[in-house]
């Protein structure tokens, strides 16, 4: 597959390692660019940009009441990337909670309840496939235990695609879909410019190496980023001088991962686009 300006990671993108989507904030749904935009890949930590979301869209329609506790989780959750913030708010958005393995038929109803989240992306958000994204778990430090690696089993991982994400930034820059209050909080979380949110929980400096490191200096961006050892993944919501954009850039497989400007060189070819 040869796409102009990616001609040294022909290979990866012809074997789906590679995936990117770019269009304007006001047309989300139209690509300047896409390759590979509707493919599913393990997503790391951006799974957090659709649990922020859900979260705030249950505190605005006032089926989740939220405490000191939950603004701390879903802050860190976001900000500073926390797999530990994230695994209790998965649970609040659920009702369920972390355990010892569960007997078959109890294992089913707190399975049921795991659905949570994703009914409410489907319900709530229909213009975005269903079929791009399975979001059931929480991200881990190091291993799911007792009934959340049962579910896991029954369910099968996460899953998103990088056009799933894109419209779920583009959702929450949407003033139609969230009140300003809550639609501000949400953009003060995913900030990266004047150095805001910059240091991830395990140290990670989210913005040099991702795609924010590769923007004009001055540019705002807004962005949710995943990274293990075998995957490196980011949205963002970015304002350039010729206007408002959202992309999207997902790797996989341990060469591409680790390698420290994957991210931003990809978003420079991408950008180009743009000219």
């Amino acid at each position: 597959m040869n796409i102009k300006g990616f001609e040294p990671y022909e290979r990866e993108i012809a074997e789906g390692n590679i995936a990117i989507y770019l269009a304007s904030a006001k047309t989300p749904d139209k690509p300047i660019l896409s390759i590979n935009a509707e493919a599913l890949f393990y997503p790391a930590s951006v799974c957090k940009l659709f649990y922020m979301a859900c979260f705030y869209d249950k505190v605005q329609r006032q089926e989740l009441i939220a405490d000191e506790e939950d603004w701390r989780a879903v802050k860190n959750m976001v900000a500073f990337s926390s797999n530990d913030a994230t695994g209790y708010m998965v649970n609040r958005l659920c009702d369920t909670s972390s355990g010892a393995n569960l007997s078959e038929a109890m294992l089913s109803s707190w399975v049921e309840k795991r659905k949570s989240t994703q009914r409410w992306l489907e319900q709530t958000h229909q213009s975005i496939p269903s079929k791009q994204y399975a979001l059931y778990h929480s991200t881990v430090d190091e291993s799911p235990y007792g009934r959340d690696k049962q579910a896991r089993k029954v369910l099968g991982g996460n899953l998103v695609s990088a056009y799933a994400c894109s419209q779920m930034m583009a959702k929450i820059f949407d003033q139609n879909c969230y009140q300003a209050e809550m639609r501000e909080q949400m953009k003060q979380l995913l900030s990266k410019h004047t150095n805001e949110n910059r240091q991830a929980a395990d140290g990670l400096d989210q913005v040099n190496d991702f795609i924010c490191g590769s923007l004009p200096l001055g540019t705002k961006c807004w962005s949710k980023a995943g990274w293990t050892s075998s995957v490196k993944h980011e949205t963002a919501f970015i304002s350039l001088d010729e206007g408002d954009f959202i992309i999207s850039v997902f790797t996989q497989g341990e060469e591409l991962a680790q390698k420290p400007q994957i991210m931003p060189d990809l978003t420079r070819r991408a950008l180009r686009y743009l000219d």
